[in-house]
């Protein structure tokens, strides 16, 4: 970002800037020497082939602002316009035009009338009694995108003399302590305008499109086909599209969100960057969204996040604290993956990929895993574990970190953090340790949990698994970092009878019980296994839809030790999902991987063949397990049906 005026303006006296706590007063005003100056002396040096470069107009009257515009406008380099509407204007007594929503507007359709192809971003000031009326009023004007926001009028003192700290009495206040201001007027413009959603229908997406549409916003979106998730958002009024089409990205359009699944070459994002449309990827929204709340709690981790964040959302919900909840599955108790609260209570999860957790800034964050995944993206399990590192660094001092114990070299994972540090596990030395675990036949657990060596509670968990108990110390531990006493943990716990698509039990036929698990990690694979292992059944069928080529290819050997407690394996086709096939890894090679380990494996491939082999073969008192992040579930659904 540059700052460009038609001329060149001057300083103010030495006393101009003073240090405050979290911060600083300036009085500087936009120093600079000027557009010919900066054309000259400036631009060539700048790397705008690498890096767009966007000028900060600064003017006292429109037909400035349209000046500008117009000479910088036809000058290679330069990307985008940003105009500081928080300048005085000269001729009309020193308004601000940033005050004044006439006044915007006037100044944005000078510029954008001879901005030619550049994009017209229009900054916003904080001090103004309502700035949405000042952020539509400059939409209505032209303006491609808003920025927000310049500095806060302020003014310091110093005591001792009894004079301003600055010369000139006051000044801008701008450094950390401006960001919370700053996130509500972002919320506010936000709330102002049209928001189009690309992949809406998407399990995360469909959550912040309705937290959004209950705020005002006015929300449309594309998902590839309808489904039950897509007309829940057309009964809330969200005008949702069916195939991702350029024409979808309409000139109202004010912002783009999309997710990891969306490509560069998708038509939407194209048309978005076509038409200078600001994109925002769903990471930063959430972290945006989950700035508004004091009690925020992020659910991270290579698996688990989904099962944990659901536990925690009962846990809070048990606790009457009318949390706001945005989970990666369907939670029973709200018949959604979504609950909008209205409390200072948020609960979300927090996924990895891509490093979108680094867009959260949670009160409390967990870490359940550190495993090696996504290595597509992430290359190794170093990389995956600098980036756990990082989450963890943005939670607050106030904050806490709940880690599981039983990572390894979990010290480098928390070292150097000002927050808080608790870890869970099984095992003695853990902060939050489960004791005198009772796996009862059913598959459901009892057990006591320790906090610091003293009795916290006696729990009952009508999930199966040591995975689950370890996620339900997480849950407990986050929970009352945030004041929920033992006995609603309790209350919410025994209430969690599992989300969609975890340890999910679909029906029985034939004495064949039906469990479907979204499992999708060789870890994962072995602790949904070892559930099953702990239900009274006869033979373990198991069913696995790999996910993803690179993850199938690059934890391949993991994979093919994973099928240890099954005593049927069968491998349907990989779920490609974002990827093509390149002809290096196949699913008839995973089967072959699983049947060198003893096990009794075969590649099936086909949905319908693997029905027809599974009601040949399964014997009352059978369990079938099918397994996978894609849609395996279907194969358990058509074999209850038939």
């Amino acid at each position: 970002m540059v700052c460009c005026s038609p001329e060149k303006t001057s300083t103010l006296p030495f006393t101009s800037v003073a240090e405050t706590p979290c911060g600083m007063l300036n009085a500087v005003g936009l120093q600079n020497d000027g557009v010919e100056s900066f054309l000259k002396n400036k631009l060539p040096r700048l790397p705008w082939h690498e890096t767009p470069v966007i000028a900060n107009l600064y003017a006292t009257s429109p037909a400035e602002f349209a000046e500008l515009a117009g000479i910088l406008a036809a000058e290679e380099g330069i990307a985008g316009l940003e105009v500081n509407i928080s300048c005085p204007n000269v001729k009309n007594g020193g308004v601000l035009f940033g005050q004044d929503p006439a006044l915007a507007a006037e100044v944005t359709q000078a510029v954008k009338k001879h901005a030619g192809n550049l994009p017209v971003i229009v900054k916003l000031s904080p001090n103004v009694t309502d700035i949405t009326a000042i952020a539509k009023a400059a939409e209505q004007a032209g303006a491609d995108a808003i920025s927000c926001i310049n500095t806060i009028t302020a003014m310091g003192v110093d005591v001792k003399p009894r004079k301003p700290l600055l010369a000139n009495g006051g000044g801008g206040r701008s450094a950390p302590a401006v960001k919370p201001v700053a996130l509500r007027c972002v919320w506010q413009v936000c709330n102002a305008v049209k928001i189009p959603v690309i992949g809406i229908g998407g399990i995360s997406m469909s959550g912040l499109a309705e937290i959004l549409a209950d705020k005002g916003c006015i929300v449309s979106g594309t998902d590839i086909k309808e489904s039950p998730v897509t007309k829940h958002l057309q009964n809330l009024g969200i005008h949702i599209n069916f195939g991702h089409k350029a024409e979808n990205i309409t000139d109202d359009v004010d912002l783009v969100v999309y997710t990891a699944a969306i490509h560069p070459d998708n038509p939407e994002y194209q048309a978005a960057q076509a038409k200078h449309i600001p994109l925002m990827d769903r990471a930063r929204l959430l972290g945006e969204i989950m700035a508004e709340y004091e009690d925020s709690i992020a659910v991270a981790g290579t698996h688990g996040k989904t099962t944990t964040t659901s536990m925690v959302s009962e846990i809070l919900l048990a606790a009457g604290t009318d949390p706001t909840i945005t989970v990666g599955g369907i939670l029973p108790t709200i018949s959604s993956n979504l609950k909008i609260g209205h409390s200072p209570y948020f609960v979300a999860e927090a996924c990895e990929y891509f490093d979108s957790f680094l867009q959260f800034k949670p009160f409390v964050g967990v870490i359940l895993n550190v495993e090696s995944d996504h290595l597509d993206y992430f290359k190794s399990l170093a990389n995956i574990r600098r980036s756990f590192h990082a989450f963890a660094e943005r939670i607050p001092a106030k904050g806490a970190l709940v880690i599981n114990q039983a990572i390894e070299n979990v010290a480098e994972l928390t070292q150097g953090l000002d927050c808080t540090v608790e870890t869970f596990g099984l095992a003695d030395g853990a902060d939050w340790q489960a004791k005198n675990i009772i796996h009862e036949p059913d598959g459901k657990n009892t057990f006591d949990v320790y906090y610091k060596g003293e009795l916290f509670g006696n729990f009952h968990l009508n999930v199966p698994g040591d995975h689950n108990i370890t996620n339900a110390v997480a849950s407990i531990a986050a929970a009352h970092f945030v004041g929920v006493c033992p006995a609603d943990c309790q209350k919410g716990l025994l209430h969690f009878t599992g989300t969609e698509r975890r340890f999910q039990k679909k029906g029985e036929k034939n004495g064949v019980v039906v469990i479907d698990d979204y499992a999708h990690h060789p870890t994962e694979i072995k602790a949904a296994l070892a559930a099953a292992k702990k239900v009274q059944h006869r033979t373990t069928w198991c069913v696995f839809q790999p996910h993803t080529y690179s993850r199938t290819k690059f934890l391949f050997d993991a994979f093919g030790e994973a099928f240890t407690d099954a005593d049927e394996v069968i491998i349907a086709d990989i779920y490609a999902a974002r990827e093509s096939d390149d002809g290096t890894i196949s699913a008839a090679m995973l089967a072959d991987r699983i049947a060198k380990t003893g096990k009794s494996a075969r590649y099936v491939g086909d949905f319908d063949a693997i029905r027809s082999y599974l009601e040949k073969n399964c014997k009352a008192g059978d369990l079938l397990l099918t397994v996978g992040a894609g849609d395996v579930f279907k194969i358990g659904e058509a074999f209850l049906e038939n």
